[in-house]
Formats: C-alpha cells, sequence, structure tokens
C-alpha cells in the first residue's frame, strides 16, 4: 500500500510551529517523565496535549477543575504550556490559531509508547492507517508521529527521550483510562492488536455494548468499544481520576464546560461524567469502584 501522508492545518502547526525550536525564542517541552529511567512501556498512553485555539481559557478550567499548574515562557501567549500536578508533568497545551477545518476542533491528543516510531508508522500505513505528520524529533521529548487509525480516530506514538513513566496508581485529578470510541470495533480491534500486540479481553454487554481491554505484557492499557451515536466520528476519549463524578460534573459546568453524557450511577459514590472543556475539546471523569 502506498503512503498516505496527510496535513490538516491544526497537526502542521502542532509539530512544526510549536515543536520546532528556533535560537532564543525556542520552545520548551520537558520529557514525559523527570525519573529518566530508559524503560519503554510499549503499548501504555503516556502523555496528553490538548490543541487548542483558546489557552488562557483551557487554562483556567483545569486549573480551577482539577488543580492543575501550568508553565510556559511567556505565560498564556507561549505555544505550548506544560500542566503540573504536585510537580509532576501530566499534559501540555498546544497553541493552535486556525481551527476552521473539519477535524482540526479542539481536541485531548493521547500518545502511545512504542519502542521505535518509524517502525509503527510503516505498519500502521500497511495496515490501512494515516500520517498526519511523519516521525521527527523533539528535543527534550523524543521521536513522535501524529497519525490515525483504519476507522479515523487520532492519536500520536512516541519513543520518549529518558523513557516512560513507571506503572503505578493514578492520583486523583490525573490521567486514569483512554477509550476508543469507534464505528467498528472488530476492524478497529485488528488493527490495534497488528500495530501494537495488544491481547484482547471482552466483557459481554457492558451498558449497551461489548467492551474490549487492550493489555499488552500483562497490563491492561486502554478500553475500546462502539460509538454510542451515528453523528460522533472515532475517536479516543481520555479519562480523568475523580472522588465524586457529580460534584465535578457540576463544577464543569459551572466553569463553563458543556455536559455531554453522565452516567447515573455518578450521581452517587461511583460513575462516569463526559465533558467538553469551553474550547470544545472533550474528556471524561470516573471514580474508580472501591
Amino acid at each position: 500500500m502506498g503512503k498516505k501522508y496527510y496535513n490538516p492545518l491544526f497537526l502542521l502547526i502542532l509539530v512544526l510551529l510549536l515543536f520546532i525550536s528556533c535560537g532564543r525564542n525556542r520552545v520548551y517541552i520537558p520529557t514525559i517523565t523527570e525519573d529518566e529511567l530508559g524503560i519503554v512501556h510499549y503499548g501504555k498512553f503516556v502523555w496528553y496535549d490538548l490543541v487548542t485555539d483558546d489557552v488562557p481559557g483551557a487554562r483556567r478550567f483545569y486549573e480551577n477543575l482539577f488543580g492543575w499548574q501550568f508553565e510556559g515562557p511567556g505565560g498564556d501567549g507561549a505555544p505550548y504550556l506544560t500542566a503540573y500536578y504536585q510537580d509532576q508533568p501530566i499534559a501540555g497545551i498546544v497553541k493552535s490559531d486556525r481551527l476552521e477545518f473539519e477535524t482540526s476542533e479542539a481536541r485531548w491528543l493521547g500518545y502511545i509508547s512504542v519502542p521505535d516510531v518509524d517502525r509503527t508508522t510503516g505498519q500502521l500505513l500497511n495496515m490501512g492507517g494515516i500520517v498526519y505528520n511523519p516521525p521527527m524529533d523533539l528535543e527534550d521529548r523524543g521521536r513522535v508521529a501524529v497519525v490515525g487509525d483504519n476507522r479515523g480516530a487520532i492519536f500520536a506514538i512516541i519513543t520518549a527521550e529518558g523513557g516512560d513513566p513507571e506503572d503505578q496508581n493514578p492520583l486523583t485529578g490525573t490521567w486514569l483510562w483512554s477509550e476508543l470510541l469507534t464505528d467498528n470495533p472488530e476492524k478497529a480491534q485488528k488493527f490495534y492488536m497488528d500495530i501494537f500486540g495488544y491481547a484482547i479481553e471482552e466483557i459481554k454487554e457492558f451498558y449497551r455494548y461489548n467492551y474490549y481491554i487492550l493489555i499488552k505484557e500483562g497490563k491492561r492499557r486502554a478500553g475500546l468499544t462502539r460509538l454510542p451515536g451515528k453523528n460522533v466520528k472515532p475517536n479516543w476519549l481520555p479519562y480523568i481520576k475523580v472522588e465524586n463524578p457529580a460534584e465535578t460534573v457540576r463544577r464543569a459546568e459551572e466553569l463553563g464546560g458543556k455536559i455531554l453524557i453522565v452516567s447515573e450511577s455518578a450521581t452517587g459514590s461511583a460513575g462516569v461524567g463526559i465533558i467538553a472543556d469551553p474550547t470544545g475539546a472533550v474528556f471524561a471523569v470516573q471514580k474508580l469502584p472501591n
């Protein structure tokens, strides 16, 4: 199969304008872990970037909702801000001023760890995937590519400078899970199994649809299920751990977010809320069952 390279403008800005340094205007992007143990957790989501045209609005929302702190030269006017929680880097905000195209809405972009970005990109193309931005080296961050699966869900792959964060129980206010919502779970399963070597654990009739856990090296790395509606494109949905989903949903709405879905149990001790932040990027919040 021939190469399929696409460059939606917001992704071109993400990689070529924001990540490339030039002299005194160099944009600093930290390593994804300060431990730098050199360990690669193949198939694990290890980083998330928010691509948005409203950095001040996004910053206020996440600061007030989760207590994240942001750093970057030039403050809200910087092309890249790093979010910290308890002094650990956990995410970034990428400023993009051109979000008018069909695929360019504000979004959270998750990064999956691989040992060889170039090899994985080649495999992905052979499996019908899309490369939005080919592999490139980002100083201090590692080698990355922005890609899409064979159903159109966008994500990134990375071989991180210094290695990946250790596996540990997530803190409240940090990343808990990633979930692929797709129009064809069978084709999506085959794609991710072939590219990342995931094993599949099936949960029958989880809510409305079967649910599939993607497992690598004995670790549950992500979930996969059918899209709940026909007017939504396949996408990766990141989850943030909270102690009280109902309170988080209420607070998110007060801060200008839009509530898309709230599970029935979100009014009690457990549940899930799916939220669009004030800039339009969608994420979920969940409390782990006791």
